[in-house]
Formats: structure tokens, sequence, C-alpha cells
């Protein structure tokens, strides 16, 4: 129970953390810094909840693009 009381703590904490510069970054025009930032902010918290990530390919390049995913999560 207390293991899960601090990592709650330290998601909002983590969150908090990286909201008034990715607001900032994202009125002043900074669009790569905030988009940056946003990612730093999932990874990390990918990191305290505790998921990997395992990428398989990369993205393509042709558009329109339609990404359809299947998976089976226990945080929906």
């Amino acid at each position: 129970m207390l293991k899960a009381a601090i990592k709650s703590v330290l998601i909002v904490v983590w969150v908090l953390l990286f909201y008034v510069p990715v607001y900032c970054a994202h009125q002043l025009g900074y669009f790569t810094c905030r988009n940056r930032m946003v990612r730093l902010c999932h990874a990390g918290l990918l990191y305290l909840v505790g998921i990997k990530v395992n990428v398989v390919s990369k993205l393509a390049d042709a558009r329109p693009l339609l990404l359809v995913c299947n998976h089976l999560s226990y945080l929906d």
C-alpha cells in the first residue's frame, strides 16, 4: 500500500514538474522544445508505472497513414 502511494505521489510530482515548462514553450512557439519535453515526460511516466515499450519497426513515411493498435492493457 505504501509503495502504491509513493508511486502515485511521484507521478503527480513528475507531471507537475513538466506542466509549466511545456505550457510556456507552447505559448512562446518553441514547438520542437515542447515536443521533446512531452516525450521526456511520457518516458518518465512509463518508467514510473513500469511499462516497457517495444518498438518493432519504423513509422512509414507515406501519407495518408492509418495506424491500428491491438493491445491488452491493464491501465484502461
